[in-house]
């Protein structure tokens, strides 16, 4: 599900009301109109290569079937105005729209590595996404194992590149084919699959050919390959720094709403455990994301702390975001066999889940496993930056892995709603309502802070059993030097 999908509700909610002042107070005097993120969305202030990018975004999300060439006209701008209708809001696309799918657009490319790439000896170029691609021995085809997407890539004669493109079988539902003297291409639709072949002639006479297949349940990463096609060399399609700007902008004031709506709904009821709190008890938990002695835990627990120790080996803090409130840690000499990977997909509604840690030290004194469910894909007040967790979590186990059966990250712990205060307020006590930051925005985390995260091939479920063994091997201890640890 995209992200921007998930605040839908949630920005609905406060652009329905007085909130809308606070999400652009202070935006408008900023130097660049993009942080103003209630003014009408301008693609003519963008570079080309922004703008690019945001097609590649309406592809994936609005449905838009134009190329990736950086122009912007009516067919582009219909796709936009599709993709913000979704937020049930009126008038003009705001720039805060245009952000949010800019962000999942960016989210999709760093976790599946979508690439622009250079075919040198073709002289061509398209997106393919290197995650997790299988090339065959002739390597001239190869697939993408996240999705149907397939790639044919080779060179022939002019005869057998015709003889390619000739071919109608019976069961094609519809057939388009364009020729001129230097490009032919033929766009076919099957009941269950789709085809997109594209050739075109080099200097010797010969004819480079790219055939793109997928299925129709991956109809939108199937049309992003195929508007990406171009003769000659294309720039990279990612996100630039101004847009990396806004996106860290638009995503940062939804989440401080989000917990200053949950603030004054609840009053006062705390979305996370204090510095003090985490001061008192020194200890936290964090999980390996490399191999190399990177740690990646949560940040308010380590605010306190005049230095860090992980399983006993002196750790710095190398990254660190507030708003998220993720920290990424390095521990030389600490080397880790077996890294945890994260999940190909984000964590579904009623998923078994397992969360491993360190809780109350000096109390229960190990490596502690619960489990649960995902029982909602919001956070408090709706954000999306967290999922709900019913798996109980004990004071020190915040900042640790939330896996699903196959025992790949899905999450990491951020909180545990304050059972006792919101018993003063409402009358009862709630169970086991817990929060961790999905596994999306930990994996975006890591991407921005240099740290490619390891994604788990498919496999099956783990028995109880195997699954705390597995989780043991990455789950780690996290303390306060100053605390005589």
């Amino acid at each position: 599900m995209p992200i921007a999908n998930r605040f839908a509700r949630f920005f609905h909610q406060f652009l329905c009301c007085a909130c809308l002042c606070l999400v652009c107070a202070g935006t408008a005097a900023a130097a660049d109109k993009l942080l103003d993120l209630g003014a009408p969305f301008q693609p003519g202030e963008l570079t080309s290569n922004e703008r690019t990018f945001l097609q590649a975004g309406l592809i994936l999300y609005a449905d838009y079937d134009g190329p990736l060439n950086g122009d912007w006209n009516s067919e582009t701008q219909a796709a936009m105005e599709r993709f913000f209708a979704t937020s049930n809001l009126p008038g003009p696309v705001p720039n805060w729209a245009a952000l949010l799918m800019a962000f999942d657009t960016d989210s999709v490319f760093q976790v599946r590595r979508w690439k622009s790439h250079h075919l040198d000896h073709m002289g061509i170029s398209l997106l393919i996404p290197f995650a997790n691609l299988e090339v065959a021995e002739n390597n001239v085809s190869f697939k993408d194992l996240d999705s149907s997407l397939e790639y044919e890539i080779f060179r022939n004669s002019k005869a057998r590149m015709d003889k390619y493109h000739s071919r109608d079988p019976a069961d094609v539902a519809s057939i388009e084919k364009q020729r001129d003297e230097a490009v032919w291409t033929t766009t076919a639709s099957y009941e269950d699959r789709l085809v997109y072949i594209y050739s075109q002639r080099l200097d010797d006479g010969r004819w480079a050919t790219v055939g793109i297949y997928a299925s129709r349940d991956d109809a939108r990463d199937f049309a992003l390959v195929k508007a990406s096609i171009m003769r000659g060399y294309r720039e990279p399609v990612t996100a630039s720094d101004r847009l990396n700007k806004g996106i860290d902008h638009v995503v940062l004031k939804l989440d401080r709403l989000a917990r200053a709506q949950e603030a004054a709904a609840e009053e006062g009821i705390p979305a996370e455990p204090n510095a003090d709190e985490a001061a008192r008890n020194a200890v936290a938990t964090g999980f390996a994301v490399s191999s190399q002695g990177h740690v990646l835990t949560s940040l308010h627990v380590l605010e306190s702390c005049a230095g860090l120790k992980v399983s006993g080996h002196p750790a710095s803090l190398i990254a660190r975001d507030p708003e998220f409130d993720l920290a990424l840690l390095e521990v030389p000499g600490l080397t880790v066999e077996n890294p945890a990977a994260f999940a190909r997909a984000p964590a579904a509604l009623n998923m078994d889940v397992t969360v491993a840690g360190y809780p109350l030290s000096g109390i229960l004194g190990g490596f502690n496993v619960t489990r649960g469910a995902v029982t909602s894909l919001k956070g408090l007040a709706g954000t999306g930056v967290t999922v709900q967790i019913s798996a109980p979590v004990q004071q020190g186990m915040t900042g640790g892995p939330v896996v699903n059966r196959q025992g790949e990250i899905i999450g990491v712990v951020a909180a545990k709603l304050d059972a006792k205060k919101v018993a003063e307020i409402i009358g009862d006590v709630p169970q086991n309502v817990n929060f961790a930051v999905s596994g999306e925005i930990a994996q975006l985390f890591l991407f921005q802070n240099g740290i490619t995260p390891s994604r788990a091939p498919e496999q099956s479920a783990m028995v109880p059993e195997r699954m705390a063994d597995h989780l043991s091997g990455f789950t780690l201890a996290i303390a306060c030097k100053d605390a005589g640890n």
